[in-house]
């Protein structure tokens, strides 16, 4: 069977580069990669059938290869870079399931640093500050005691409502927070959305505008405490 070999480098753990290559290389390496596909197509005895049986779909060809007396079906494969396989059907999971075998593990696992040099920019550096925009927001809300957070923040969203003992005659809170959401999206400048969670009337503020500060969020928490007061004057 013909193999064959790319000469390759990877950069900074991200992008795969292929070296600059005349156009004969070009053609020779290429000659190659259909050489080794042929080889492979020749020498593959049983191909997967519609028919109940003998691997009747792909997944369970990869997954019986693995047996001694089926090994020759994956011949060749020595010279593939990584192999991915479906790991359920006969390996008994009954959810979508892959597994993946990569000849050289430090080239997939520096393709997902955190720390490669593609995510060493401003735009990342301003993700990283929505999550700190939002974890100064929910203090805010924390100071003060006519609020609650009702969930823990994660990442950049918040989660909030009115705290119930904050609204006098015992009024119903999930309608308060449903007009402040709908008196704050009214004004200019600040957009936020909800979810009922439990039953309770939940607002979320999630920060992700590119161009969002800190006195963005200020702002809008300060939006948020006005339109509160006013709907309080109401009850």
């Amino acid at each position: 069977m013909g193999d064959f070999k790319l000469n390759h480098s990877v950069e900074n753990g991200s992008t795969s580069i292929l070296n600059p290559l005349d156009h004969e290389e070009f053609r020779r390496q290429g000659h190659m990669v259909i050489d080794f596909l042929a080889d492979y197509y020749q020498n593959i005895e049983i191909y997967p059938s519609t028919e109940y049986g003998c691997m009747s779909m792909l997944p369970m060809l990869e997954a019986l290869a693995f047996a001694p007396e089926c090994r020759h079906f994956l011949d060749g494969v020595e010279g593939a870079n990584s192999f991915n396989f479906y790991a359920h059907k006969w390996l008994l999971n009954t959810l979508d399931c892959c597994c993946l075998w990569v000849k050289d593990p430090s080239a997939l696992i520096n393709a997902l640093s955190t720390n490669a040099e593609i995510l060493k920019n401003k735009q990342t550096e301003a993700k990283q500050g929505h999550v700190k925009m939002a974890k100064h927001f929910e203090m805010l809300l924390a100071a003060d005691k006519k609020f609650e957070v009702v969930l823990p923040t994660n990442f950049a969203m918040v989660r909030f409502r009115f705290s119930p003992s904050a609204i006098p005659n015992n009024e119903d809170v999930n309608e308060f927070d449903q007009n402040l959401l709908e008196s704050v999206n009214a004004s200019v400048g600040t957009y936020m959305v909800h979810a009922v969670v439990g039953g309770v009337y939940v607002i979320r503020l999630p920060v992700g505008a590119t161009l969002t500060q800190f006195r963005h969020v200020n702002n809008a928490f300060k939006l948020v405490q006005d339109h509160a007061s006013a709907l309080l004057r109401k009850y």
